[in-house]
């Protein structure tokens, strides 16, 4: 005996198909095995898979489940902004003079939303469940540039601009690099990377360039993480906020500040993100990140029962 479930293809970061980062969504998979959702996610090889569920904790509107190819991640933006978007487009959630409020339970905590939907386009913002925290990367300039491919003149190590590991849910180890063109050479040297980031606490290697100033021309970024299954990413919202986390700690003043990204341009799927930190006391209280979402297609998944 089988059952079929109904799933939705997004575009997660753009508002246009075919671009940004892509999505499939089980609305309703309380009657899914736990054991098939990897599995699932393996079969439809796409960034991330999500499962929406019943919440169990007390402020959660909904639950959701989030896998890659090949694990299980506690927090990702994108799921969760193509998510919040496809509910409200599904009616599962009451939009309110074309906006709603969601409070996703995931693996690192409650993750508010905010959808804003308008005729045909939909966008959301998430706030990440936990503030950053940053820890040193343990690898010098010279160990970075020879695993992206690198020379050390391409990758900034000065106050502004230093690497470091940050993690809002999901750690990343975060890179800059002297311009665009740096950036457009990185090849991840996945012998390094066994090497040296496969045990580390952050694995997932985030390069970007563009940090002049808050308001300024777009940050450009690429994401490469094969512990996850993906090469490449084309958008990675919880990247984001932790980067956003990153730039404020560096700013030295309170305020709300705000910066806009670019990813996937190298792939040929280009992704547009909204970032912003919240400073008070001289501290990080809370990251965010928007964009909007659209929606590409359906389809039916025959599993057992």
């Amino acid at each position: 005996m089988t059952h079929l479930h109904r799933y939705h293809l997004l575009d997660v970061f753009t508002d246009e198909i075919f671009g940004g980062n892509q999505l499939a969504v089980f609305p309703d998979a309380a009657t899914i095995a736990p054991e098939l959702m990897q599995p699932i996610a393996r079969e439809l090889n796409l960034s991330e898979t999500v499962f929406v569920l019943p919440s169990f904790t007390d402020g959660a509107t909904h639950r959701m489940r989030i896998f890659t190819p090949a694990s299980e991640l506690p927090f990702a933006g994108h799921p969760t902004i193509g998510t919040a978007c496809l509910l409200a487009a599904l009616g599962q959630v009451e939009l309110r003079g074309g906006n709603a409020s969601i409070v996703f339970e995931q693996g690192a905590g409650n993750v508010p939303v905010t959808v804003h939907a308008d005729g045909q386009r939909c966008s959301a913002q998430l706030t990440a469940a936990r503030r950053p925290e940053l820890r040193e990367p343990g690898l010098t300039r010279e160990q970075l540039a020879a695993l992206l491919s690198l020379d050390a003149d391409d990758v900034l190590d000065d106050a502004r601009h230093a690497p470091m590991a940050v993690s809002t849910g999901s750690a990343f180890l975060f890179v800059a690099v002297r311009d665009r063109a740096a950036l457009a050479r990185c090849r991840l040297d996945l012998t390094r990377w066994a090497r040296d980031l496969e045990s580390a606490w952050a694995r997932n290697v985030f390069v970007y360039t563009g940090v002049e100033e808050i308001d300024a021309a777009p940050i450009r970024a690429r994401m490469f993480a094969p512990a996850l299954g993906i090469p490449e990413d084309p958008a990675t919202g919880s990247a984001a906020t932790a980067l956003a986390g990153l730039l404020a700690s560096r700013i030295g003043r309170d305020g709300v500040f705000t910066w806009r990204m670019e990813q996937g341009v190298e792939m040929g799927r280009p992704s547009r993100l909204e970032i912003e930190a919240d400073v008070r006391g001289g501290v990080v209280t809370a990251t965010r990140v928007g964009g909007a979402a659209v929606i590409v297609g359906e389809g039916m998944l025959r599993l057992p029962r």
